[in-house]
């Protein structure tokens, strides 16, 4: 990088090196966890064998994972490399949009680096949405970069979301709104706009549609619909005994008087109860957004401060800072920035308009509303980089040095108690469980019994097969294992609590070797693994 660049970007090494931070000691630290993202896994591994993954299951989510496979050929250590790439990659997107809106390298730097140690990146699960979030990070900064016309960009931009619709199909809509928006400004400015890049678009469209299928078919609107109609509804009758992830068709049937169709249909059988959910939904956006950003700008300074008064500290560099700012340059700078940008900020609310929709109608989860960032971070960008401060002139030959110097400090300020904490090795159950399993070395066909919700088969074979307790919540221990074929069964505490007035329970465990089991060391101490002495 020659020294003209690294004066022009250098707020990417802020990036870089976060990111470092973020993901160091991960696979110490990190455990495995069960999430949307098992199938989609799945999917990639299994590519060659099962072919093309069905269009609304993120197929180009799947090609990743299938590519990040052919380098490890080692399904754990896929699942760290994604963690730690798409956590990393998705703050570079940050600082290459906020870059792209010529929003300078100190502010793009700084704001991608508090998103990436902002809650809704590293823990954020499922990671389906940061990486639909990374693509189009990416993709709108190719858009203002490499476009010449608002046109262009508007097009290019729609190319980005058509990509992230393979990703998350809501997105197809705002395709489809920003095609609309590309062939209305084709109209508005027919002498000086081609018609073969609109052309191109819809063609790519096309293709895409023959290939892989189309995002929005397959009826998966309604079933996230219900999942998450019954998470609320489970909040209004806390004395409904199921959980409403797994038995979401219990709520539905209660609300509703029976399973819905749409989400149209859900509001034709009870208005008032669907209404209730939107109102709710509603509420809780609003409560979150305030939440977010205010963790994400505000949290990411106070958290880098650890003794007694940090506030007044804080307050007080608050305060001396505000009062160095030039506020009639800055206000007139500001108002450039939004008018230059102004088009950019009505093309991202086409972008996010699905994720407006989803929240309201299924529900403000956090990987919906990850999306919103791409807003805050805009505009706060467009705020910060017109500040003009009133002193800094004064400095002369001395204002890099300085500026140099006080970067510094606050980066090792804002890093390091965050390195600190990543040093610190934290409990890996799920892990622990995989190991203790593969240890068995079992390769007939298991069908194990267990707590924890795993997707076994990932990382341990294709001859697992999973069932656990609140997937079924079965009445009668020995009628369960016999009618499910249950030949491996990993008792936990969860579990002996759960049978703890089974009398087939407490006589399997008194009688396992007389049942045809064989009894292994769990993770634990009061942990065990018992197998039918049928398996090898």
């Amino acid at each position: 990088m020659s020294l003209l660049a690294l004066r022009k970007n250098w707020g990417l090494l802020l990036v870089i090196l976060g990111g470092f931070v973020l993901n160091h000691h991960i696979t110490k630290r990190l455990d495995i966890i069960a999430t949307d993202d098992d199938n989609i896994f799945y999917n990639g591994l299994t590519l060659s064998t099962n072919g093309m993954p069905p269009v609304q299951t993120s197929p180009f989510f799947s090609f990743w994972y299938a590519a990040l496979n052919l380098f490890l050929q080692d399904s754990v250590q896929v699942y760290y490399l994604n963690w730690v790439l798409i956590s990393a990659l998705v703050g570079v997107g940050f600082y290459c949009l906020l870059r792209s809106l010529q929003i300078n390298t100190a502010v793009s730097g700084w704001l991608a680096l508090f998103f990436l140690f902002f809650h809704l990146n590293f823990p954020l699960l499922p990671k389906v949405s940061l990486f639909a979030l990374t693509l189009m990070l990416f993709g709108m900064a190719a858009a203002n970069t490499f476009g010449k016309t608002i046109f262009q960009r508007t097009l290019l931009t729609a190319l980005t979301v058509l990509v992230a619709s393979y990703v998350r199909p809501e997105f197809y809509v705002a395709f489809l709104l920003l095609t609309l928006l590309g062939v209305f400004l084709f109209f508005q400015n027919r002498p000086q706009s081609s018609p073969k890049n609109l052309l191109l678009v819809l063609g790519v469209a096309v293709a895409m549609v023959i290939v892989f299928g189309f995002p929005l078919g397959g009826g998966r609107s309604h079933i996230a619909f219900g999942q998450h109609f019954a998470m609320n509804y489970a909040i209004w009758h806390p004395e409904i005994p199921f959980s409403p992830w797994m038995h979401s068709e219990v709520f539905i049937q209660k609300a509703f008087g029976r399973q819905v169709t749409s989400v149209g249909d859900a509001f034709g059988l009870n208005p008032s109860i669907f209404l209730k959910h939107i109102f709710t939904n509603i509420s809780n956006l609003i409560s979150n957004t305030f939440y977010n950003i205010k963790t994400l700008f505000w949290g990411s300074v106070y958290d880098s401060v650890h003794f007694g008064g940090r506030r007044y500290l804080i307050g007080g560099l608050l305060v001396g800072t505000i009062a160095m700012i030039d506020f009639p340059r800055s206000m007139r700078q500001i108002s450039i920035n939004f008018r230059t940008s102004g088009w950019f900020l009505g093309v991202l609310l086409l972008v996010l308009a699905p994720t407006f929709i989803s929240t309201v109608l299924i529900f403000p989860r956090e990987h919906y509303v990850v999306f919103h960032c791409a807003m805050y971070l805009t505009l706060a960008g467009l705020l910060l980089d017109g500040i003009e401060w009133r002193s800094l002139a004064r400095l002369g030959s001395f204002k890099t040095p300085f500026l140099v110097a006080l970067n510094t400090f606050l980066l090792v300020l804002f890093l390091w108690p965050r390195y600190q904490n990543t040093t610190q090795n934290a409990p890996r159950p799920n892990y622990d469980v995989l190991h203790a399993l593969q240890n068995l070395r079992i390769s007939q066909p298991i069908t194990m019994l267990g707590t924890e919700p795993l997707t076994y088969y990932l990382y341990l074979g294709s001859n697992w097969n999973f069932h656990y307790l609140d997937q079924y919540y079965p009445k009668d221990f020995k009628k369960f294992i016999t009618d499910k074929q249950i030949n491996c069964i990993f008792v936990r505490d969860k579990m002996t609590k759960y049978f703890k007035n089974d009398a087939g329970f407490a006589d399997f465990i008194r009688n396992y070797d007389a049942l045809g089991y064989v009894k292994k060391k769990g993770v634990l101490p009061s942990d065990a693994i018992y197998v039918s002495k049928n398996l090898k």
